[in-house]
């Protein structure tokens, strides 16, 4: 385990402390599910992420796009192991594409060194602070040094690489979430589940933030069926897939 994903460890231990004492004073502001759903987290403590296995066990061949690798493909490779699927693992930064380049991937996944924004081009991202970390952020690209990067509009990734349909939208883009959940709404393209990192209290978001981004994908038929026990990690299903 490196460093960094130690003091991952400890910060998601704490934020459950947190969150646990919030649920039983009544002020958990994300206990709320609107559909309970068998779930399973795959993935390490500090890079998994919970899903539904059964509703992807329904496609012969699923489509995963999981936006926002960093050193953390764990979840990527379990998702592999339980189900013959595609991986498309999207993130621009310079750390990520030398890291990505010296690992065995999984069956199945492709990397595609671009970000994910609510527009098309090159972006200034904001560099870690910390050298051994790996957090490159556009919400904190007027803080200090950046790196370009190119990035796309979900609607632009899915027509490059030939999709109509996506069966997994994972991200974890550092706060750039809130602006990319509303080009998705505003859009046709609706991802059958989205898990989502939200940064709310990290780089000027806020709770309120994440309140609107999470209304905003329940107006367009999601509905959010697991909490992390941090409160940042949420997960989303189209409401249509659970009459299926």
């Amino acid at each position: 385990m490196t460093t960094e994903s130690f003091a991952n460890g400890l910060r998601d231990r704490f934020r459950y402390s947190k969150r646990a004492l919030r649920t039983l004073m009544g002020t958990d502001h994300l206990s709320r599910r609107d559909v309970t759903l068998p779930a399973l987290r795959l993935g390490s403590d500090y890079g998994g992420w919970t899903l539904s296995l059964d509703l992807l066990k329904r496609v012969p061949r699923p489509t995963v796009y999981s936006v926002g690798l960093g050193h953390d493909i764990s979840f990527d490779r379990a998702l592999a192991d339980n189900l013959s699927c595609e991986i498309f693992g999207f993130d621009p930064t310079p750390k990520t594409k030398t890291w990505i380049s010296r690992q065995s991937l999984p069956a199945g996944f492709r990397y595609i060194p671009l970000g994910i924004a609510d527009c098309d081009g090159a972006i200034d991202f904001g560099v870690p602070t910390d050298d051994s970390f790996d957090d490159f952020s556009m919400a904190r690209a007027d803080s200090g040094a950046v790196v370009r990067c190119e990035v796309r509009r979900l609607a632009t990734l899915a027509k490059e690489l030939g999709h109509s349909r996506i069966d997994v939208l994972k991200m974890d883009i550092e706060g750039a979430e809130y602006a990319v959940i509303d080009d998705i709404c505003r859009g046709s393209l609706l991802p059958i589940q989205m898990l989502v990192e939200f940064h709310h209290r990290i780089d000027g978001a806020t709770i309120i933030d994440t309140r609107r981004a999470i209304e905003r994908l329940r107006g367009v038929g999601y509905r959010l069926f697991d909490v992390s026990p941090g409160g940042r990690e949420l997960a989303f299903v189209r409401a249509d897939q659970l009459q299926a």
